[in-house]
């Protein structure tokens, strides 16, 4: 990986851009890992035994592992309240 890291300006360029792009207040915090988020709201559909709605997905893939009630940032906050 050194070498790709010192001979390719563009893999350089990327991995610098996306370690700035964590750093950022502005930064979504998804909690649910590489499932895509229709996956995901079908399976949240499967244990809530009803369709899940957008709010009720957001929420489970914003909110911390520990605590369902707890939400990853302030920011998902903002945007939960915004969408109820």
């Amino acid at each position: 990986m050194y070498i790709h890291w010192e001979t390719d300006e563009g893999f350089r360029h990327q991995c610098l851009t996306n370690r700035a792009n964590r750093t950022l207040a502005r930064s979504s915090k998804y909690t649910d890992g590489s499932a895509t988020i229709m996956k995901t709201k079908a399976r949240l559909s499967k244990s809530l035994d009803h369709n899940a709605t957008l709010a009720e997905t957001f929420k489970y893939t914003h909110t911390l592992k520990e605590s369902k009630e707890r939400f990853a940032n302030q920011r998902s906050v903002d945007h939960y309240e915004s969408y109820t």
